[in-house]
């Protein structure tokens, strides 16, 4: 059997073995530092006795302005290290939110969550 006419296909098999060796391998990418350097952070308004979902006024009726986009205004969102790891800390001072700079797809989320101290940690 003469393998000259088959060339092509084995080439093109290896040539598909070897490229998959170097295609981006499955692995956990760590979204947290100290800085948070992967987030981009929104923060709206300061938490209120009373807050009801309506857009908070001033004592003269005025609207107040959300605080807006990566200021971060009184550390609301930390990073601290937690049995070795790192941990994101809200305080809920403010209402907000972080997000990925990057876009992510087809990707597991790897989360663990606590609402409140009765795990124990301490500042």
């Amino acid at each position: 059997m003469k393998l000259r006419p088959y060339l092509p296909l084995f080439s093109l098999l290896a040539i598909i073995l070897v490229s998959s060796f170097f295609l981006k391998q499955n692995r956990w990418v760590s979204l947290l530092d100290k800085d948070l350097s992967k987030w981009e952070i929104y923060q709206s308004y300061r938490h209120q006795v009373g807050y009801k979902g309506e857009l908070p006024v001033t004592a003269n009726g005025d609207t107040i302005m959300p605080i807006g986009y990566n200021g971060n205004e009184g550390q609301v969102f930390s990073v601290i290290e937690e049995n070795g790891e790192p941990v994101l800390k809200i305080t809920g001072e403010i209402y907000g939110c972080v997000f990925t700079k990057e876009i992510f797809e087809n990707y597991h989320l790897k989360l663990k969550v606590r609402w409140g101290t009765k795990s124990g940690l301490q500042d």
